[in-house]
């Protein structure tokens, strides 16, 4: 049995602790023709380490910190449109709403790239 096969047959990572089950199971797999390999899969589940590294956890936080923070950003961002859609609706001087829509279409395209931005990031995460 291939430590490949192990892995596959256990979906377990691929890191120290879980290379050591494996050698110590190919061990029983070896001296014991009873035993097949779906016996060692069986045992193998129960035994790997399948936790997050440290590294992987900080990095899941800090993206989710970064999805809210563009949240919040897409939220006052809205506010702001809502707020110059009510200038142009008061202002009589043309120039005036030209600006206003201006910064509205400046602000819807910030959305856009943030909610962009967002799904990348859920797709990491995923």
């Amino acid at each position: 049995m291939l430590y490949s096969e192990f892995l596959a047959g256990t979906g377990c990572r691929d890191n120290d602790y879980n290379h050591k089950i494996y050698k110590q199971l190919e061990l029983i797999y070896m001296n014991d023709e009873s035993t097949t390999k779906a016996d060692i899969y069986e045992y193998g589940k129960k035994l790997v380490d399948n936790s997050k590294p440290a590294e992987l956890i900080q990095l899941e936080k800090e993206i989710k910190a970064d999805i809210e923070n563009s949240q919040n950003q897409i939220t006052e961002l809205k506010k702001d449109i809502a707020r110059f859609k009510s200038y142009i609706e008061t202002e009589t001087d043309p120039a005036w709403r030209r600006l206003w829509k201006h910064d509205i279409d400046w602000r819807k395209s910030d959305i856009k790239r943030l909610k962009q931005h967002i799904a990348g990031c859920k797709f990491i995460l995923n």
